[in-house]
């Protein structure tokens, strides 16, 4: 069960009322809880539309839960990938800037990639001398690309030609819990989940797992444009993949990974999940922004097949032609999540049914990418898939699901 946000923010920061950073006392025996966490947005508290339980509770849920990592980190190595982060002192009382003080301040090699374009304050600062006032631990915060600060889109990532879209946390220990990988769909912001809908998985004890985002984190650091970089690495149930994909070369279907899972689809033979009357397949996606009209079409040639699919993300934001193959479909439900104040920030995909020759699984993929061309060939970007063995943790994303699909109202096709 979940710690409540006010409590785990009280007792995890560690920091004084008169604005203190005092390092917090890392505990030996602490033992990461794993699995997924959502944020619960402002506007969604007290709806009776809106189903609370111990995976979303708080729009602080995901800050809250990194903090704690961070502040019961008492040695080791701490990674961290992140598209922005300007979730600093000037802004927000409770920033992760001081955690990662307090962890440095403990002997913690703390080591930091920026998106170039990524927005500097006084935490940054003091994250800096930190880490100067500690040498010898390999510390390091640094923005990939080139040059400083720049509203460009253009050279800001550290292996492909646009941004770090990154979403990631490494911990070698954290208490007695080794190899935590956190893979994020949310970069830190004042507001991080006020409105926003974002997710978080969390996962424990997987080396290979572990060592693969490593190997990812140590090629981002070299800082050097690999547009072809991609790479995959499997551990059991979990499956990570690594972008940018084939940038150097035209958009093809072959080289789209999100295509070539939807491609292992079969909308029959299920017995007990999916749809509740022929159990066909049913596929959920929750996308910030969706472009690649290929993956639509594709989409459209499942819901042929009778696979149901349920999409949410900011219509604003979709392409025409990835629109003209979702619109006036029976078997396709789109809705608007930037509407009523909310506004949909995460990225996943979940498929509950028929995937590659396996019936009656439940599998997700959760990460930084959205479905836009850029995610798959030109940002550095993350993706982490998790067959749901027990299925409780696809069932979490669900819920999550339905409750953004339970406040977004049906898309309008403008037409």
């Amino acid at each position: 069960m979940r710690k409540t946000v006010l409590g785990l923010l009280a007792c995890a920061l560690g920091i004084a009322s008169l604005g203190v950073w005092t390092p917090s006392i890392a505990t030996a025996s602490y033992v990461v809880d794993d699995g997924p966490r959502f944020s619960m947005p402002l506007p969604a508290q007290g709806r009776s539309d809106v189903t609370v339980d111990q995976y979303s509770n708080s729009a602080k849920e995901l800050k809250a839960h990194l903090i704690e990592l961070i502040n019961n980190t008492s040695s080791g190595v701490i990674r961290i990938s992140l598209y922005g982060w300007d979730d600093w002192d000037a802004y927000d009382s409770t920033s992760p800037a001081k955690a990662v003080v307090g962890a440095i301040n403990r002997g913690v090699s703390v080591r930091i990639l920026l998106d170039a374009g990524a927005k500097l304050d006084t935490d940054y600062d003091r994250i800096k001398n930190a880490i100067a006032a500690n040498p010898g631990h390999g510390s390091f915060i640094k923005r990939c690309g080139v040059g400083y600060f720049t509203t460009s889109t253009t050279g800001r990532a550290c292996l492909g030609t646009k941004v770090n879209h990154n979403k990631y946390f490494l911990f070698s220990q954290v208490g007695s819990s080794k190899y935590v990988v956190v893979q994020s769909t949310s970069h830190l912001t004042p507001t991080w989940g006020d409105h926003e809908w974002d997710a978080m998985m969390t996962v424990v004890g997987k080396q290979d797992l572990y060592n693969g985002y490593v190997d990812y984190f140590e090629d981002q650091t070299a800082n050097v444009r690999r547009p072809d970089y991609y790479r995959t690495v499997t551990d059991g149930n979990y499956k990570a993949y690594f972008f940018p994909r084939a940038g150097g070369e035209a958009y093809s279907t072959s080289e789209d990974t999100i295509w070539a899972v939807l491609n292992n689809v079969t909308c029959t033979g299920n017995t007990t999940v999916g749809t509740s009357s022929a159990h066909r397949t049913i596929i959920r996606i929750l996308s910030w922004q969706i472009t690649r009209a290929e993956v639509a079409k594709k989409i459209r040639a499942l819901a042929n097949d009778n696979c149901w699919i349920d999409i949410a993300t900011n219509m604003d934001l979709m392409g025409e032609g990835a629109k003209g193959y979702l619109k006036g479909h029976s078997r396709i439900n789109v809705d608007n999540g930037n509407s009523g104040g909310f506004y949909i920030h995460g990225k996943y995909l979940l498929i509950e049914g028929n995937y590659n020759g396996e019936a009656d699984s439940k599998n997700i993929w959760v990460g930084s990418p959205n479905l836009t061309y850029p995610a798959l060939k030109d940002n550095d970007e993350g993706l982490l898939k998790i067959k749901s063995a027990s299925g409780a943790w696809h069932d979490a994303f669900r819920q999550n699901f339905r409750n953004i699909m339970a406040v977004s109202p049906d898309a309008t096709w403008n037409e």
